[in-house]
Parts: C-alpha cells; sequence; structure tokens
C-alpha cells in the first residue's frame, strides 16, 4: 500500500464542473466514499454476526393410544368404538414405519447440519472476525477526528478492501456487444493506465450467480474500482435509442418526437445504482467525447482517482484542455439523430463506416424496416 504525496479537501476546480454538471461525462461516486473524503466521518454501523445454523429436532411420533371401552363394547354391540379399534390397530402397525422414516430423514438434516456447521466456524465467522477487526478500526479512527491526510487514507484503503466487489470472470458461454468506439478508446486507456486496466468482458461485476453486468472499461487503482462506460446515443445497425433519459411515469403516454417529459430518469440508474451499492465509481462518457477528446476523458479519470485517494500529481504529457459538456439525450431526440445519421458526423471514417455497413446488413436481413420515404424513427 503506498502512499503518495497528497492533498486532503474538495476536488479540483476542472473536476468541481463535471461533479455539479447535468451533462455528460456523468461521475458518480459511492456515499460511503463521499462520507470518507468529506470534513466528518461518520461512524459505519457494526457488522451483525452471522445466525448459526439451527441443529435438526428428531421428531418422533407419541405410541398410540387404545381407544376407551364401553359398557355395549364388552358385548360387542359398540360400533363406533369397533372402528376406532379398526384405526388404533392400523397406527399400531405403522407406527414403526413412520417412526423410522423420520429418523432417516433427521439423520439425513443431521450430516447437512454438521457441513453447515463446519463452513459457519471455518469460513462465515473468520470473515465475520476480519470484518470486526476492519470495523473496530476504522471506529478507532472516525473518533479520533481524521484530521491528517494518511489516518484518511488508511480508512478508506482499509473500507474499500472489505467493502468492494471484486472483478469477476465472465462465464465462457456469454457473448458481449462491443461499441465500435471502444477498441479506439482501449489504445489511451491502455497507454495510460496499462497495469491498472481490466479488459472487459474478460472481467465483470456479478449479481449472486444468476445476473452480472459487463463494464465497458474497468480500473482497479489500489482497492478501488471504477467501471468506465461509453454511451452512443442509438444502436448502430438497428438505430434503437439506447442509454436515453425516460419519464417512467408517463411510459404509456403517447408522444411526439419534440416532447419532453418531466422528470426525467436515466435508462441506466438501476445498472448504476447496482456498482454503486459495491462500492464502484461509476464515469460515463459519450462516444463523441472519447473520439474527438480522449486525452480530455483521460484527464477526468486522472482528476478523479486525485480526488479519491487524496493524490496532487497529474501526468505531464496530458492535454490541458477541458472536456466538453455533452447533453444527455431523450429517447425521441436519439431517433432524431438516428434519420440524421449523427454517429458517422463525429466518427473516423472507418468507424463510420463500420456503423454503415452494420446499419446497410441490418436492413438486408431486416426488409420491413427498409424506409425510403425517411419518415419512419429507424
Amino acid at each position: 500500500m503506498t502512499k503518495p504525496e497528497r492533498s486532503m479537501g474538495h476536488p479540483s476546480k476542472f473536476l468541481q464542473e463535471y461533479l455539479q454538471s447535468d451533462d455528460y461525462p456523468i461521475i458518480k461516486i459511492p456515499q460511503r466514499i463521499k462520507e470518507i473524503l468529506g470534513e466528518i466521518v461518520p461512524v459505519p454501523n457494526a457488522p451483525e454476526k452471522p445466525i448459526e445454523p439451527k441443529k435438526p429436532i428428531l421428531t418422533v411420533l407419541p405410541q398410540p393410544t387404545p381407544p376407551k371401552k364401553t359398557t355395549l363394547s364388552w358385548f360387542g354391540l359398540d360400533a363406533e368404538y369397533k372402528a376406532l379399534m379398526r384405526i388404533y390397530e392400523r397406527n399400531i402397525e405403522e407406527h414403526p414405519k413412520f417412526n423410522k422414516q423420520f429418523e432417516e430423514y433427521y439423520k439425513h438434516e443431521l450430516k447437512l447440519y454438521e457441513k453447515l456447521m463446519e463452513q459457519y466456524e471455518n469460513e462465515v465467522l473468520v470473515d465475520y472476525q476480519c470484518n470486526v477487526e476492519s470495523y473496530n478500526h476504522i471506529k478507532k479512527l472516525c473518533n479520533s477526528g481524521i484530521n491528517d491526510i494518511s489516518s484518511r487514507y488508511e480508512l478508506l484503503y482499509i473500507y474499500l478492501h472489505f467493502n468492494s466487489s471484486e472483478a469477476s470472470p465472465c462465464p465462457a458461454n456469454n457473448s458481449f456487444a462491443k461499441g465500435v468506439a471502444e477498441s479506439y478508446f482501449k489504445k489511451f486507456l491502455t497507454e495510460y493506465y496499462n497495469k491498472d486496466l481490466i479488459s472487459s468482458p474478460s472481467s465483470i461485476i456479478a449479481e449472486g450467480h444468476k445476473r452480472f453486468y459487463t463494464p465497458d472499461f474497468i480500473l482497479r487503482i489500489d482497492n478501488m474500482y471504477i467501471d468506465i462506460e461509453i454511451d452512443e446515443p442509438y444502436v448502430a445497425a438497428s438505430y434503437k435509442p439506447t442509454h436515453f433519459l425516460e419519464d417512467l411515469n408517463e411510459k404509456k403516454r403517447n408522444r411526439s418526437r419534440n416532447f419532453i417529459p418531466k422528470n426525467l430518469q436515466h435508462i441506466d440508474d438501476k445498472r448504476d445504482k447496482f456498482f454503486l451499492a459495491n462500492n464502484w465509481l461509476v464515469v460515463r462518457f459519450t462516444e463523441r467525447q472519447v473520439v474527438e477528446s480522449p486525452e480530455a476523458c483521460i484527464r477526468v479519470l486522472d482528476e478523479l482517482v486525485n480526488y479519491v485517494w487524496m493524490r496532487t500529481e497529474l501526468r505531464q504529457n496530458l492535454s490541458s484542455n477541458t472536456l466538453k459538456p455533452e447533453p444527455k439525450w431523450t429517447e425521441y431526440s436519439a431517433m432524431g439523430l438516428a434519420d440524421k445519421q449523427y454517429r458517422q458526423s463525429y466518427l473516423p471514417p472507418k468507424l463510420a463506416q463500420s456503423v454503415t455497413e452494420a446499419r446497410n446488413a441490418y436492413l438486408k436481413s431486416n426488409p420491413q424496416y427498409h424506409d425510403d420515404d425517411n419518415n419512419l424513427p429507424f
């Protein structure tokens, strides 16, 4: 754990402009990291001790009780007593069978319990003890005021170590679509962040074992992960709008292309919240930004890393140009951009040609979407 020269305080003016803006680049920082970087660091909640597995209980059926005799039953004249006796005799016969089944089930559950207890003692409790030690150390740092940079750096480092979800290998049977600008921007990321870049889709962040999100790029600086996304307004082939602002409360309402709904929410907010909940930072650039100003995008990342890790140094060979903000788009404005072939207007010739070829191939395989009058939103 290296501790370079750092300065504690507010983000640089360069970064502050983008953090306060509602345009691209979109920069999101987990709340807990903001708290640690702030002047006052609240004490986190203590880790809860994992619940110990419950030992199974052997269930045994009680011995059947014979029915009580009546005066008539002594003379064989009580039909109800005879029926109850038949049930009693059947229960007596089946009683050992049921108890044997219960016993076999108990043995099976007991073996499972023993495995769970072994895992609980050797893995779960060990992890819990580590979290307790981390919590006690963090609590001590918080209560001490954390007025020095080294202590705050140490607190952040420990917190991310225990609370950040790690990148995981992608399933081999999954394929992932790549944007045309990713390979272009990857050259710059590799040049400036070669050792810190985790190529995607070789690495992902997983939600349990059923769902996962695949970042365009992943940076790992010390214990901090950054999800880097490149957003384009529409899909190259289908011209389908993507990464747009939507109004969730008015989805069913018919709207013209120029209608701007209220209470807009980015369609990727749910995805971003997942990364933030796992203590990853999220940075979204537009495709145009990474193509036209790749070094300015790198500087945004540099300023962000410096802010989080309280560093002061910037790369000497980076351009001093600022990154021009780009407004977010709605679903309907993205349709208009697709009509005008907006992406081909800023992409380098080879990339623009790949977009055009993808579109032509799509129209050839989907002739129903061909529009001679150019009045459809595709």
